[in-house]
C-alpha cells in the first residue's frame, strides 16, 4: 500500500486490488452479491482508500472507473466513489467526512464528475455526500439478481453527484493534506 496524502494525524493509502484479494483489510462481511460485484469492478479498475490514524486502520473507501456501463449516467472521466465504511467504533466522528474529502480532493484523482449511490434509509452517508457538495440527481432501483440499475421515481437508492464546478470550489479552499 502507498501512502497518498497525509494529515497531521491521519494517512490516505492507496491499494490496488487483486481478484483474490478485492480489499487489504476486510473491516466488513461480504455476501457473495458484493464479492461478484467487485470482481466484476475489477476488470474496470477500482482501488480503495484507507484512513489510517498511525495504528489502526478506520474504514476505506471505493473508487471506481465510470467506463463499467452498470453506471450509465457517468462517463470515463468520472469516477464512482462508494461503499465506504467505517469501524462501529470509529463511528459519530466525522471520519467518513474526512475519508471521503481526503480521496475525493486530496488524493490526486483525476475525474470531471463524482458520483455516489446511496440507499435512500443510510441517512449519515447521505449527510456525508451532501456535505461534500452533492446533490441529488435522481432515484434508481437495483435489480436484485442482475445488479442493474434503473431510473424510477421512488427507487431505493439516490445517486449523487459532485460536479466539476462544485469540485472547483471545493478544490479552491486548502487541502488539509500533503501529497506525497
Amino acid at each position: 500500500m502507498n501512502t497518498v496524502c497525509k494529515t497531521d494525524n491521519f494517512e490516505i493509502r492507496l491499494y490496488k486490488p487483486s481478484l483474490i484479494h478485492p480489499f487489504y483489510d476486510n473491516m466488513e462481511h461480504m455476501s457473495v452479491f458484493k464479492r461478484i460485484r467487485f470482481l466484476i469492478e475489477y476488470f474496470y479498475g477500482y482501488s480503495v482508500y484507507y484512513l489510517w490514524n498511525g495504528f489502526d486502520y478506520i474504514g476505506f473507501c471505493t473508487v471506481s472507473s465510470g467506463k463499467n456501463k452498470r453506471y450509465w449516467f457517468a462517463d470515463k472521466n468520472d469516477i464512482i466513489f462508494g461503499p465506504y465504511f467505517i469501524k462501529k467504533e470509529y463511528r459519530g466522528r466525522g471520519y467518513s467526512t474526512l475519508l471521503i474529502y481526503q480521496v475525493l480532493y486530496c488524493a490526486g484523482i483525476n475525474y470531471n464528475n463524482a458520483y455516489d449511490y446511496i440507499n435512500a434509509n443510510n441517512i449519515p452517508s447521505i449527510r456525508v455526500t451532501e456535505r461534500l457538495g452533492g446533490k441529488k440527481i435522481f432515484n434508481v432501483s437495483i435489480n436484485i439478481l442482475t445488479r442493474k440499475m434503473k431510473k424510477t421515481s421512488n427507487g431505493q437508492y439516490g445517486i449523487y453527484r459532485i460536479s466539476k464546478e462544485e469540485r472547483k470550489l471545493n478544490e479552491k479552499s486548502k487541502c488539509d493534506c500533503s501529497y506525497i
